[in-house]
């Protein structure tokens, strides 16, 4: 004999079950699974330690460019303007 504790949904127990353990990730995983994540979470944790350790390289150009903005006399060709607005819309199109 059956019993449906949810009349009309035309799922039984065990489907349902096994339907929320595929809904919550928990079926289907392996320790190879497991194991990947854990070397791309180590990876990425890496490289974070490597970029947050690294010296800004660019830190040199952003003083000079911020004294000349803060002299009044930085300066920004008007073709260099508009072919960076072009570029970005060639890119977004």
């Amino acid at each position: 004999m059956r019993i449906d504790l949810n009349p009309g949904s035309g799922v039984d127990g065990a489907q349902a079950a096994q339907s929320e353990l595929r809904r919550s990730g928990a079926a289907g995983k392996t320790s190879s699974d497991e194991h990947r994540s854990t070397d791309f979470e180590t990876s990425v944790g890496k490289l974070a330690d490597v970029a947050w350790s690294s010296p800004e390289v660019r830190q040199a150009k952003v003083e000079a460019l911020r004294a000349q903005v803060d002299a009044g006399i930085y300066r920004v060709s008007d073709h260099s303007v508009a072919g960076s607005i072009l570029e970005q819309l060639r890119v977004r199109s």
